[in-house]
């Protein structure tokens, strides 16, 4: 009984062995095992997923390499943008520094508008000006029925200007008339914001810029969003 026992391991272990091949057969043999495991399932799921990733890695390092200094260029170029916005929103403003915005005299066909806008300072705000110190004034927006459309007048001096303002609060403060700085639409939105927010704080511009009183000190308003990209919308 050992001895039959001893044999089966034998022939285990032989039939385990490679077989025995000399020369020409050996290479044979090496040639079929190499095409059956490059043929088996095994290996062709390795190689493609080898190949997946290879490509993504390619492909992802080809996108960065591209998009990323693209990116860069693109934020350098937004940045550059709203430098010149601002630099446009300036110019706009110190181009409107001699003008104002009357609301609330009434609208009729054919009116004069720098003698209407004359006989207000003169009646409403006891200011008297000539008809030549006013370069141009006429109605802004759409004709509205049920409203009168605000004036805007272009002094030929700024002090002239200047002096509207100077009275304008305790001259129309109990009346249906009033008189604002003719801000640019981006200042508009900015002054909008402002009281908005500080609803229960006076609020005011001087010469475009936007004040607001802090507990007695005057500082500048500083919005808490990027208002340049407003400047999208056309300003009137």
């Amino acid at each position: 009984m050992p001895e039959t026992g001893q044999k089966n391991v034998q022939t285990r272990s032989q039939a385990r062995a490679p077989p025995n091949f000399e020369g020409d057969d050996m290479k044979e043999y090496i040639k079929s095992e190499v095409e059956k495991y490059f043929g088996s399932v095994a290996f062709q799921d390795s190689l493609r997923e080898f190949i997946t990733d290879s490509v993504k890695m390619a492909c992802k390092n080809l996108v960065e390499s591209i998009v990323v200094p693209i990116k860069d260029e693109i934020q350098a170029l937004k940045t550059e943008l709203i430098e010149v916005k601002r630099k446009c929103n300036d110019n706009e403003q110190y181009s409107r520094r001699s003008s104002v915005r009357i609301y609330g005299i009434p609208e009729v066909p054919k009116e004069n508008c720098i003698k209407k806008v004359c006989d207000f300072f003169q009646k409403e705000m006891d200011l008297a000006f000539a008809e030549e110190d006013i370069d141009r004034t006429h109605r802004v927006g759409k004709k509205n029925r049920d409203g009168n459309r605000a004036m805007i007048v272009k002094f030929k001096a700024y002090d002239s200007k200047r002096s509207v303002m100077k009275v304008k609060k305790a001259r129309l403060s109990n009346k249906t008339f009033s008189v604002y700085e003719d801000l640019t639409f981006l200042n508009r939105k900015l002054l909008y914001l402002a009281r908005n927010e500080y609803k229960e704080t006076p609020v005011w511009t001087i010469d475009g810029r936007v004040l607001v009183n802090m507990d007695g000190r005057v500082q500048p308003y500083v919005p808490t969003v990027n208002i340049y990209t407003w400047l999208q919308s056309p300003s009137s």
